[in-house]
């Protein structure tokens, strides 16, 4: 029975068994499974039945459905799913697409800057949902599965590219290289002319491809470094903002850089003129002048009226030539030349003296254009330029014996020498002078008619005190009256001569006083002035020749200058008796400043005489002492004129004043303060030396207080001084002051 029952247990069970074997076997089906697609690794959720090998599930006896995940392996293809279980193998009825791994190989090109476009190669770009450059998203386009094209986005740095798509991120293996954008964050100058080299500073200007300054490319231009770089404006240039290119972009200066224009001179006036010329200059872009140049010499003296003119004065030294025009923009040159008129100069003439009407020959350099010839002052009314280096004149009536000038426009021209004004009677008259002392010289000095004038004895001084007069009534319509003088005693001989005791010549057109002494007068019956004058009967009256002092013993030119006063001792006369003085003394108030002795120069002997102050009060005695030919010999002078004790003070030019005319007007305050008793009015005279303190104008007997300058003075410094006068000799001096004439 045991047996029985074990045997009915065992094929009990092994029909359990069985039936859940079969049970378990049934073969899985695949309904559906999801995603339908993706990469390797993708995890792939599988719905069907009998997908394992268990119990099937079931839900209220019903059978439930099954659900698996799988992973895509590696290697997997596109195809249908397939799970295999104890019951067999179940297939999906559609296919699971496995999308493929992109692969990044090479991109080009391997560097650039933001915005760059870059082209990706590599494969299965198809879909892809990302670009990125070390890290940063980028804006892209898939060409082909093979192609992606992308552009460098803002803000990437160097590093390697990356892809994504549905089957996986791809990454180069080399980095990108991002060029970094310039930056300008100053340059200098901050303006300039064309040509100007500007200095900019900022970053990243390696490998610069271009500068421009408001558009206009420079032409030359280099990176000195990452951080500074210099450019040379451009010809065209104008002011504006300056930019700097390179590979990774362009940049732009914050401010302007202002182009200073270039100046031109479009034309100037006169077109010809002496050094002292104006010239006025016309053009564009003249502000800011440093320099005129006339042929390469610098005008010294210059005006910048406007922006579109100039005035300048032609220099000194300055030959014909174009004119220059320098400013911060550059140098303008003018088109045409400036043609400088060269000062004249007088070398020789000839013959050396003649008569109203003679025809003198000049000679001398630049007479062409001549304009004036004067003899002494006194233009000739005939004239004619034979070539640039001579001139023929008339000598004019009126001239004087003088020194002869030509006007040009280039200037004034003077001789050194004198030319002598002659007459016809000049061979009778040193007939008459022969005979009355060897070495004796006859002068013309006046064609003033002796009947309409004063005269006087001695051009030299202007004697003013102490007259003594011969009176003559001529009654006969010719002849000639010869006044000699010696020692004070006057004698008149001629035909129809008579004398007055009044001493003045009378003729019937008129009176004509002869003034023999200085300021001073003979107080020992000593040697008194010598001398002779001839008058000669002509149509229009009578006139005076050959005026000449055999010797005077005077003191004179009482001065006072800056608080201090003096006056001079002196014997003149003929160098033939001067000749034969061999010492001179002097004594008397004040101090000489060679000591008692007098010197010898030629023309006179002389000394100044250094007074106290306040001077002593007039009459002053002074006793001469001298040696001649015939002994030595003493007499006395005083002197009895009244001192000035007060000096003009100048107003204009003012010391060390700078002007631009060549003839000023010079103005002074006049003196009333006199020391004495005088009815004689004060005149002045004005002196202006050179910077060698050489005399260059002077004018004596002015009556008022201001004078114009008649001579042009050249460009240059010099000094000026004012003298009042009394009786023609008793003076006083101006301290000496600076000016300069641009």
């Amino acid at each position: 029975m045991l047996a029985k029952n074990s045997l009915f247990r065992i094929v009990l069970l092994s029909v359990c068994c069985l039936l859940s074997t079969l049970a378990w076997s049934l073969a899985p089906t695949i309904t559906s499974f999801t995603p339908t697609s993706g990469p390797v690794g993708t995890v792939v959720t599988v719905t069907g039945m009998n997908l394992f090998d268990l119990s099937p599930a079931k839900c209220n006896g019903t059978p439930a459905f099954d659900v698996r995940t799988i992973i895509i392996a590696p290697g997997s293809t596109t195809g249908k799913l397939t799970i295999t279980t104890s019951g067999g193998t179940g297939t999906s009825t559609t296919n699971f697409v496995v999308i493929p791994n992109p692969s990044l190989t090479t991109f080009t090109p391997a560097s650039g800057p933001i915005g760059q476009m870059v082209t990706i190669t590599g494969t299965n770009f198809t879909g892809a949902s990302s670009v990125t450059f070390n890290g940063t998203t980028a804006s892209y386009s898939v060409a082909s599965a093979t192609s992606i094209t992308a552009t460098v986005p803002a803000g990437a740095t160097t590093g390697t590219i990356s892809i994504t798509t549905p089957g996986g991120t791809t990454t180069s293996t080399t980095a990108f290289i991002v060029i970094p954008a310039p930056t300008i964050t100053s340059f200098t100058p901050a303006s300039g002319p064309i040509g100007q080299v500007v200095t900019l500073t900022g970053t990243d200007f390696t490998g610069a491809s271009g500068v421009k300054f408001n558009g206009m490319a420079a032409v030359t231009f280099s990176a000195v470094n990452a951080t500074s770089l210099t450019a040379t404006v451009p010809a065209g240039a104008t002011t504006g903002k300056i930019s700097v290119s390179t590979r990774g972009g362009t940049a732009t200066s914050a401010t302007d850089f202002t182009v200073i224009p270039t100046p031109t001179i479009t034309s100037f006036t006169p077109a010809a003129g002496p050094s002292g010329q104006l010239v006025t200059i016309t053009g564009a872009n003249l502000t800011g002048t440093s320099a005129v140049k006339f042929n390469g010499v610098a005008a010294t003296s210059y005006t910048v009226v406007s922006a579109t003119t100039i005035t300048a004065t032609v220099p000194v030294g300055a030959m014909t030539g174009k004119i220059t025009v320098t400013t911060l923009g550059g140098t303008a040159t003018s088109t045409t030349a400036f043609t400088v008129v060269p000062a004249p100069a007088i070398t020789s003439f000839t013959p050396a003296s003649g008569n109203v009407g003679a025809s003198v020959t000049i000679t001398g350099t630049n007479f062409t254009g001549a304009k004036a010839v004067q003899f002494n002052g006194t233009t000739a009314i005939t004239f004619s330029v034979v070539s640039a280096t001579s001139i023929t004149a008339t000598v004019p009536a009126g001239a004087t014996s003088g020194k002869l000038t030509v006007i040009t426009p280039g200037g004034t021209a003077t001789s050194a020498a004198v030319f002598t004004v002659t007459s016809p009677e000049d061979a009778s008259i040193k007939a008459l002078y022969a005979a009355w002392g060897a070495g004796f010289q006859a002068r013309n000095i006046t064609n003033v008619m002796a009947c309409y004038s004063t005269a006087f004895l001695n051009s030299d001084h202007d004697y003013a005190n102490q007259q003594s007069e011969v009176q003559d009534f001529l009654n006969s319509t010719t002849g000639s009256i010869l006044v000699t003088f010696s020692n004070f005693n006057i004698q008149v001989t001629g035909t129809a001569a008579k004398v007055s005791a009044h001493g003045t010549i009378v003729c019937s057109q008129g009176t004509m006083d002869f003034d023999f002494y200085p300021v001073e007068s003979q107080l020992s019956n000593a040697s008194g002035p010598e001398g002779m004058a001839y008058l000669k009967k002509e149509a229009a009256g009578w006139r005076i020749y050959g005026n000449q002092l055999r010797f005077n013993i005077f003191v004179r030119s009482l001065q006072y200058q800056a608080g201090g006063y003096s006056l001079f001792a002196q014997i003149e006369g003929n160098d033939t008796y001067l000749n034969s003085i061999s010492h001179v003394t002097v004594t008397g108030p004040g101090t000489p400043t060679g000591g008692t002795s007098l010197s010898k120069s030629p023309g006179d002997w002389f000394t100044s005489i250094t007074l106290p102050s306040p001077p002593p009060t007039p009459p002053l005695v002074y006793t001469f002492t001298y040696t001649d030919a015939a002994g030595t010999h003493s007499c006395q002078r005083q002197v009895t004129s009244p001192f000035l004790n007060s000096y003009a003070m100048q107003q204009s030019p003012a010391n060390n004043a700078t002007i631009t005319t060549g003839t000023p007007t010079f103005t002074w305050q006049g003196i009333t303060a006199i020391s004495g008793v005088t009815t004689d009015p004060i005149t002045y005279a004005v002196e202006v030396r050179n910077a060698a303190g050489n005399m260059v104008w002077s004018q004596w007997g002015v009556e008022g207080t201001s004078i114009v300058c008649p001579t042009t003075l050249p460009s240059g410094a010099y000094t000026w001084a004012v003298y009042a006068n009394i009786d023609g000799d008793a003076m006083s001096c101006s301290k000496w002051q600076s000016f300069t004439v641009k």
